[in-house]
């Protein structure tokens, strides 16, 4: 991700499916906007791990950009939709394939 960085500092957490608040992957940012954490389900695939990653990558690299005038789902906007595609197309160019770490 060294070519889509984030103005943020973030820690990347996997967790349990019950702590996922009905979804694969989320993206906070930290009270004080100095970090942010992107927590993933542990339960995923290697595949859609990785799409959530991404995913959540985006998200945190347009934080600040939400739609305003209402017209746009405020966390699905065209900004990140088209940050989304950039970072995706980035990475089926030129994908990184790692084990993922043994679950505890």
């Amino acid at each position: 991700m060294k070519h889509f960085p984030i103005r943020y500092k973030v820690r990347i957490v996997l967790a349990p499916p019950d702590k996922m608040e009905d979804c694969l992957g989320q993206w906070y940012l930290s009270d004080d906007e100095e970090s942010g954490v992107i927590k993933l389900a542990n339960n995923l695939s290697n595949d859609t791990l990785v799409d959530t990653l991404l995913e959540e990558w985006a998200h945190a690299r347009t934080e600040g950009l939400e739609d305003v005038d209402g017209r746009e789902d405020p966390y699905h906007h065209a900004t990140f939709w088209s940050e989304l595609g950039r970072i995706t197309a980035a990475y089926r160019e030129n994908p990184v394939r790692a084990e993922r770490p043994a679950k505890k």
